[in-house]
């Protein structure tokens, strides 16, 4: 086992997992293009030869086409809009997909790195409490052993004592 070991590197920053993707925010606002008419232009002659009826309705249908052709030129633009939005939709299900894959896959690692380290952990715990009642016992044999010791050296030094005195009394009276 590595006791002792650094930090791991972020599985996030790892895995590309920073935030949600960027794209996850707004569609793209589409302009709509200026459109040129398509309608043919009026000969002046021709149009100068019409009586007032005739060009009244020609004037009328002339009309009717412009606006049909503005309707059809604001429909363009909103299919093309509607086209541009579904596209970024796409594209934006399609990283929001894959950065759930990430996240997915971190998160798995995460949870068996997690597994590990807790196992490590209990190891050393285990060997941490064994070798704490073994360095308790030997302080506890210590102590008893300092206590005999101790007592042994008092006891030399009472007998020193009593030598001691016993020489003295027997060295002055002999």
């Amino acid at each position: 086992s590595q006791v002792g070991m650094a930090a791991p590197a972020n599985f996030l920053e790892k895995h590309g997992v920073q935030s949600l993707p960027a794209s996850a925010s707004q569609p793209p606002a589409v302009q709509p293009a200026a459109v040129p008419s398509r309608m043919p232009q009026m000969d002046p002659g021709m149009y100068g030869q019409l009586d007032g009826a005739q060009r009244a309705r020609l004037e009328e249908l002339r009309a009717h086409t412009s606006e049909m052709e503005r309707k059809q030129n604001e429909m363009e633009a909103q299919f093309k809009a509607s086209q541009a939005k579904e596209k970024f939709y796409q594209k934006s299900l399609q990283d929001l997909v894959m950065f759930k894959s990430r996240t997915d896959v971190a998160l798995v690692e995460i949870g068996e790195r997690l597994e590990r380290e807790q196992a490590e952990e209990k190891k050393l715990e285990a060997m941490f409490n064994e070798r704490l009642a073994a360095s308790q016992s030997t302080q506890q044999a210590l102590a008893s052993r300092q206590q005999e010791l101790d007592g042994l050296f008092a006891r030399k030094m009472e007998l020193k004592g009593r030598v001691e005195e016993m020489r003295g009394v027997g060295g002055g009276g002999i």
